[in-house]
């Protein structure tokens, strides 16, 4: 079988089965021996004791230390899961060592500066594919990104930092330290920081360089939202995990889910040098395996973040509670929308508020992961039960301050993460594509069938954005539409850095004739051997424009739009960074490109990327560069 370099230097690209199961095989393979873990035996860690928060509204800088430590994962096996993070170097929460890092606070409007110090060892906690880093890196690079963050692109934390960009800034080996700032020019809403090291991204983020960072609106701001908990309101139920006997768990909590893998010692495994997604057997929410969180019999708001390499959820609550969705990745969604599960992607979010008033005291619900709804296809099974939630006393003395409709602001042109508008200035086709080898073995996948940046004879990576087809090219400051062409058999969450966008339109076609159409169109192949892609220098450069791909919307591929809704539920309905293109659909998404006005690295032209969020795929290789001009 061909090594994906070796397909890499032939140019063996094009469209096939890549989705198969078998990162939940090799996942199962590495925890053979283990026997099931028991549910609900710790309790659910929330921003305050369990899960530091530094406050960046008054002081706007805070020192982030990088390191390997211990934790506790699951009781079973105590504080001894190795794992890498965050650890805070000052103020209260200084040398406090927690998985997942601490939750940072900022507020709209103010700039703040959050320093990264490398103290990684040399040797990874899990080693890197040598096919898929760049030659001679460090496997310890660290490059921090803000996700969902209007950044200047040499505060990105993206890959092509890899190579070093004109400004100079590079990815940080141990012993080094990255500054970034950012400028805080959007809406609030719950962002996260996470690595971004090319060739290394999945690996250190299933380490554990992962955490929150929640961007607050102004005081007074017409742009909040209203009736609803925020993360300064408290509950009257103790934090477990507090010395203080009057710290309490918060009504605002996030809830970040991931699915890992722990062998016979409680160790994270996982698997090398590379497999297609990566599906673990132990759900984690903030940190801890299968909790349970304690909770009054009232309204609590919970903003569910999706940090798995490649899981699709789909979350339902047993009990009788009623569950209304407010907002998205970005910000709050047109109007307050009930819903009965919360479907997210890795990289999405929701935001929900959950209301217990109707569970007695002293009732255990549990939050599973089921089915996915029809057309979102990912290869595996759900996880089943995640976390437990018991209705604890006391009851409220009175009624529920947050007991009325919440009250959202409305997405338009002049909200702070602007609605992208009616008038975009392009539209431009983006084909999602799967590879094999001539052994119908997965290879990579590609985005309009190119792997990311140029390569050149050797198949070796190139610094260089600005090659002609390479790289969506975008004015700063227009509004433009990109179609994503799922011709793959899976379902993709594709990430825009620096973008935020609105979700338009799905419709349906026959993907399959149209990738053998655009196969021809490119020059043609057989798809048993490996469909012919873009080489280094295609003879016809003209045939991988995007541009001269065939029209979608031909009654050749019986284009239809999906219903109800143009295929857009109304909880999707607002600004968004992640968005799930299903297979055989043309999802539309308007894109609004805005460098923000302070800091540095708002020059053109920018480098940016966009790819998708399954880890796996974003590095070999479903990544494209984005050039902002």
């Amino acid at each position: 079988m061909l090594t994906r370099r070796q397909v890499l230097k032939r140019g063996a690209v094009g469209g096939a089965v890549l989705m198969m199961p078998s990162g939940l095989l090799t996942s199962r393979t590495l925890a053979q021996g283990r026997s099931p873990l028991k549910k609900f035996r710790t309790a659910c860690p929330t921003p305050g004791e369990s899960w530091p928060v530094i406050d960046l509204r008054t002081t706007p800088a805070t020192t982030l230390n990088l390191k390997p430590f211990q934790v506790e994962v699951h009781p079973r096996f105590g504080p001894t899961t190795n794992v890498w993070g965050y650890e805070p170097s000052d103020g209260p929460a200084a040398n406090r060592s927690t998985y997942l890092g601490p939750t940072l606070i900022a507020e709209r409007g103010t700039p703040v500066d959050v320093t990264h110090n490398n103290q990684l060892p040399t040797t990874p906690l899990f080693p890197a594919d040598p096919e898929l880093v760049p030659p001679g890196a460090d496997d310890s690079r660290i490059n921090t990104h803000l996700h969902g963050g209007r950044i200047g692109d040499t505060e990105d934390g993206n890959p092509f930092d890899a190579y070093g960009d004109a400004s100079g800034q590079q990815e940080v080996p141990p012993g080094g330290s990255q500054t970034m700032t950012y400028a805080n020019e959007q809406g609030g809403t719950l962002l996260w920081y996470h690595d971004h090291a090319l060739g290394i991204t999945r690996t250190n983020v299933y380490a554990g360089l992962a955490g929150g960072y929640l961007l607050t609106e102004p005081p007074g701001s017409p742009h909040a939202v209203d009736n609803v908990p925020t993360a300064f309101d408290a509950s009257d139920v103790p934090d477990p995990y507090a010395e203080d006997e009057d710290a309490k768990i918060p009504l605002h909590i996030p809830l970040v889910i991931q699915d890992k893998t722990l062998d016979t010692d409680g160790q994270l495994v996982y698997p090398f040098p590379w497999v297609p997604e990566f599906f673990g057997d132990t759900c984690l929410v903030n940190g801890r395996a299968f909790p349970y969180l304690r909770v009054q019999p009232r309204r609590y708001r919970f903003t569910f973040l999706n940090g798995s390499q490649s899981r699709f959820y789909n979350l339902k609550f047993t009990g009788r509670v009623s569950i209304t969705q407010i907002g998205v990745e970005l910000g709050p969604i047109d109007s307050p929308v009930s819903v009965s599960n919360i479907l997210i992607a890795p990289a999405e979010r929701a935001d929900v508020i959950v209301d217990f008033s109707k569970m007695p005291i002293g009732a255990r619900l549990r939050l599973a992961d089921r089915r996915l709804p029809k057309g979102v296809v990912s290869p595996t099974k759900p996880l089943g039960n995640c976390m437990e939630f018991r209705v604890v006393g006391p009851a409220l003395d009175g009624p529920d301050p947050f007991a009325g409709r919440p009250v959202l602001p409305g997405w338009d042109t002049d909200s702070p993460t602007p609605r992208p508008g009616n008038n975009p200035s392009t539209t431009s086709k983006v084909t999602l594509e799967e590879v094999v080898d001539a052994a119908d073995e997965p290879v990579m996948a590609v985005v309009n069938g190119t792997p990311f940046m140029e390569r050149d004879a050797n198949g070796e990576m190139t610094n260089d954005a600005t090659a002609p087809y390479s790289t969506e090219q975008v004015p700063n400051g227009s509004t433009v539409d990109w179609l994503y062409l799922n011709l793959t058999a899976d379902s993709h969450p594709f990430h825009t850095h620096l973008a935020h966008f609105e979700v338009m339109e799905r419709w349906t076609f026959d993907a399959e004739t149209y990738l053998v159409d655009l196969e021809t169109h490119r020059g043609g192949g057989n798809r048993a051997d490996g469909v012919a892609p873009r080489p280094p220098e295609p003879t016809h450069p003209e045939l991988w424009d995007p541009a001269t791909y065939p029209d979608p919307f031909s009654q050749a591929y019986e284009p239809t739009l999906k219903q109800p809704n143009d295929g857009v539920p109304p909880e999707e309905k607002g600004p968004k960074d992640t968005v799930i293109a299903n297979p055989g659909e043309i999802t539309r998404i308007r894109l609004k490109f805005d460098l923000p006005t302070t800091g540095p690295g708002t020059a053109t032209p920018a480098h940016y990327v966009f790819h998708c969020h399954i880890l796996e795929h974003e590095e070999n290789e479903m990544m494209r560069p984005l050039l902002i001009t």
